[in-house]
């Protein structure tokens, strides 16, 4: 597929998930260097919150591809995941990003071959999330406390949870099948780099056939 980097609001999108990402990964770090820090409940929230933030970025990123650079109708109002993903899944079968192995220049310079690991990171699995960092970071309600069901921070929970959504900021693509375009996404994961985003015209579909591959196990 023939390359073309791009500047739209998807590429700012995904600058501000991979700071957020950045400094969840920094907190959790901080948090195994001192793991009897009295104020690491603090770090532990702020950590959950960028998560959080993550999700919403995701679905955010996905509406204004759609939105902005496919042309789509979308309500610029409905902001919340459940409300984003009920417009998204109507304007196509797999609306979110995909995990995908990347080699660069192999059928030629800026001829790219795309491999998905898995299919698109399902929409279930980020709501799953969103609202477990819900829980974590706001008070309990009257019946969870007196049920004993008090939510608790799982650090190794988080860093998995951070590490999967880097992989997927790393290299995944979003399709865009209603101007037959595929954005690519590529970033190192490094603070001096920011995230780089690469428009792939297709010559037939731009989807991939998803039977042929595993579900997607992020966040899982």
């Amino acid at each position: 597929m023939p390359e073309e980097q791009v500047h739209s609001t998807y590429a700012a999108v995904l600058r501000a998930m991979a700071m957020r990402l950045l400094t969840a990964e920094k907190v959790l770090d901080e948090l195994a260097d001192k793991p009897d820090d009295p104020f690491a409940l603090a770090g532990c929230e702020l950590a959950t919150l960028q998560i959080r933030l993550i999700c919403e970025l995701i679905m955010l990123g996905a509406q204004m591809a759609h939105l902005e650079d496919a042309g789509a109708d979308l309500s610029e109002t409905k902001w919340r995941p459940v409300n984003a993903y009920a417009q998204l899944k109507d304007l196509s079968e797999h609306p979110l990003p995909m995990p995908v192995k990347v080699e660069l220049h192999k059928n030629g310079m800026g001829q790219h071959n795309i491999d998905p690991i898995s299919r698109p990171i399902s929409f279930q699995s980020i709501s799953r999330v969103y609202g477990l960092c819900g829980d974590l970071l706001h008070a309990p309600t009257i019946k969870r406390v007196a049920a004993g069901k008090m939510s608790e921070f799982d650090v190794a929970l988080l860093r998995s949870w951070v590490g999967d959504l880097k992989n997927l900021a790393s290299s995944h693509v979003l399709m865009l099948p209603e101007r037959k375009i595929i954005f690519l996404a590529l970033w190192t994961g490094k603070i001096e780099n920011e995230p780089e985003l690469f428009r792939l015209d297709a010559a037939g579909q731009s989807t991939f056939v998803m039977e042929n591959y595993p579900v997607c196990d992020l966040l899982q």
